[in-house]
């Protein structure tokens, strides 16, 4: 089965909560060669490295980073055409106790892009919940 399940209605969205997408690359994308830190270059044998195999489904992870009204913001490094995949909690010892287990491996944003203004990946929530006071 490759679906996948949206997280509770009640799910609370908090910083710091791990989360991943898991992406088809069909091939590595023009800008990968261009994802040290300090806009630096990698060297066209290290990018695989980076951005993982081609003709295959990779896992990018991160974490939460802000939380708004309508959005998430995270850390996940992306490339052009990730907008659409689906961020999803990540299961295991790594992720924080407050997420419950039960949680784990459901989605709980959709993909929207990078947002410079802020200098971060965002996705569009899914469920119900508000933001923490604080926390946008």
């Amino acid at each position: 089965d490759m679906s996948f399940q949206k997280v509770d209605d009640n799910f609370e969205y908090r910083v710091g909560t791990k989360v991943a997408m898991a992406v088809y690359l069909d091939e590595v994308p023009p800008s990968a060669g261009n994802v040290a830190p300090g806009n630096g270059t990698v060297p066209a044998e290290e990018v695989g490295l980076i951005c993982g195999p081609e003709k295959r489904v990779n896992i990018y992870t991160g974490e939460v980073t802000r939380v708004g009204e309508h959005h998430v913001a995270y850390n996940i490094n992306t490339f052009k055409g990730f907008s659409g995949a689906l961020v999803f909690l990540v299961d295991g010892p790594a992720q924080h106790a407050f997420v419950p287990k039960a949680e784990y491996g459901k989605v709980i944003a959709v993909h929207a892009g990078y947002d410079s203004g802020s200098d971060s990946n965002i996705g569009f929530k899914i469920g119900k919940s508000s933001p923490p006071p604080g926390s946008s």
